[in-house]
């Protein structure tokens, strides 16, 4: 058996405040899921999120696509100019 608690980073602020109590699964993702309960008996979900690194190493979150972004705001400029008309 495995204390889910130890897998909670130590800066944390729920560390210590909030007990893992069960695990109920993991999902396609490799996050582990079930419940806890706060300092004062209150049952809660957690999702324990496996951290994810690229090939190389790297944990980067993606940025969105800049064009996208960009057309969108176009989009939604020409759309509100077209409505004061």
């Amino acid at each position: 058996m495995f204390d889910l608690n130890n897998l909670i980073d130590s800066a944390d602020p729920l560390r210590g405040i909030f007990t893992l109590t069960e695990g109920r699964g993991i999902n396609s993702f490799g996050d582990i899921v079930g419940s806890g309960r706060t300092a004062n008996g209150e049952t809660h979900a957690f999702i324990l999120t496996a951290q994810r690194t690229s090939s190389n190493g790297s944990n980067n979150v993606p940025e969105p696509a800049p064009l996208a972004l960009l057309g969108f705001g176009l989009l939604g400029l020409a759309i509100l100019r077209k409505r004061r008309r």
